[in-house]
């Protein structure tokens, strides 16, 4: 997986589909999926929310199957940022630009205690 980010500072993650990431119907697994997704969203709101943070609850959307020998762009944008828990979304899309995959989750900021 590599990770870019932006001259906006948006950050993006990219893997490529090769046999290490295919289930047996030689498409990516959906675990990777989740996996990304969770990755570049809690990234986002990290960086947003300028302190750690943590996965509280991510719902995924698995559009069409990401086959072998293609690059992936994970994005993600805040939906909403509160001083507890945000709120995010990202996508996965393959180099034609059609969407693979989904998600929307839930982050608690995990802000020092003073």
């Amino acid at each position: 997986v590599e990770t870019d980010v932006d001259e906006d500072g948006k950050i993006f993650m990219r893997l490529y589909v090769d046999d290490n990431v295919l289930n047996l119907n030689n498409t990516m697994h959906g675990g990777v999926h989740a996996s990304i997704l969770d990755s570049v969203i809690g990234q986002t709101v990290a960086q947003e929310a300028e302190c750690p943070i943590s996965t509280v609850n991510l719902n995924i959307f698995y559009g069409r199957p990401a086959v072998k020998n293609n690059w992936l762009t994970a994005s993600a944008t805040i939906v909403q940022l509160g001083y507890n828990i945000a709120t995010a979304e990202g996508t996965l899309t393959n180099e034609n630009g059609e969407l693979i995959a989904k998600a929307i989750g839930s982050f608690k900021i995990l802000r020092s205690k003073k």
